[in-house]
């Protein structure tokens, strides 16, 4: 489960904490940090993640880009299990 609301830092980053449904144990953690040069990089602390896409200015950021990242750390989170995800 993510958290509807991210975790905002002050260094210019977004994290949400990765959870089970229905736990308070946080699995791995996912955020989307701005460099100085106006990029948004991508970082997990769930192992055994597949490389990110190159990171992307942060007026160029697009859904595809964002689901491409989320599907990679969950994907990693999962162990490499394809679960459906109901709607």
């Amino acid at each position: 489960m993510i958290p509807p609301r991210p975790n905002v830092g002050k260094d210019t980053a977004v994290s949400y904490e990765i959870r089970p449904s229905g736990s308070l144990e946080v699995v791995a953690t996912a955020t989307f940090a701005m460099g100085a040069n106006g990029t948004v990089h991508p970082d997990t602390s769930a192992r055994g993640c597949d490389p990110f896409p190159a990171p992307v200015q942060v007026a160029d950021v697009e859904e595809a880009w964002a689901r491409k990242v989320t599907d990679i750390f969950m994907f990693a989170v999962l162990g490499g299990q394809r679960i459906p995800i109901p709607d």
